[in-house]
């Protein structure tokens, strides 16, 4: 199975990022249903080692916090290969990140060693596509989503393909609103 945790993106705000769909050659759109914030990518994983992650992912303590989607992006300068949708800064996110990654290698997963940079993927492109991929960002640089609140984080599992899904959620891990009285 081939795993990898994220934060779900609630459908008001996949409403939102749908309504910039449009003007953009040689992209392969991702749905509005398979919207998320990747947290680490695990890979493929059988057996008893799933239960593992389930059990040490379960152990990883956080806050409810909110976030906030702002800007526009692409990997790949020369030839873009993903179109997306940048983050607000947010330390909780960052904290929340780090803590379900070393939940993980716990299990001795090995992890991505790339620098995090949290995202919702919007678009991808193919190797030889024409894309104006630069005026679209110009021209959607300032979006800002509405606020959301994160509960929570959840493990997807993804079938082999060229992205974008389908996803299905092995398991969801709820935080505890610790705001107090």
């Amino acid at each position: 199975m081939r795993l990898f945790t994220g934060l779900k993106i609630p459908g008001i705000i996949a409403e939102e990022l749908d309504r910039l769909r449009g003007g953009l050659h040689g992209g392969r759109w991702i749905q509005p249903e398979a919207y998320h914030i990747t947290l680490s990518f695990i890979g493929e994983v059988e057996g008893k080692a799933i239960d593992e992650i389930i059990r040490a992912l379960g152990n990883v303590r956080a806050a409810i916090f909110t976030l906030q989607l702002q800007g526009m992006g692409c990997f790949g300068t020369s030839r873009p290969r993903a179109l997306y949708a940048g983050l607000k800064p947010c330390e909780s996110l960052m904290q929340l990140q780090n803590a379900q990654a070393n939940a993980i290698k716990s299990t001795g997963v090995e992890l991505e060693r790339r620098k995090y940079r949290p995202h919702v993927t919007l678009a991808r492109f193919r190797p030889k596509a024409r894309s104006d991929v630069g005026k679209f960002i110009e021209r959607n640089n300032l979006f800002r989503s509405s606020c959301f609140k994160v509960p929570g984080f959840v493990l997807f599992s993804a079938r082999p393909s060229g992205g974008g899904g389908p996803y299905a959620i092995e398991d969801e891990f709820t935080f505890q609103d610790q705001a107090g009285p």
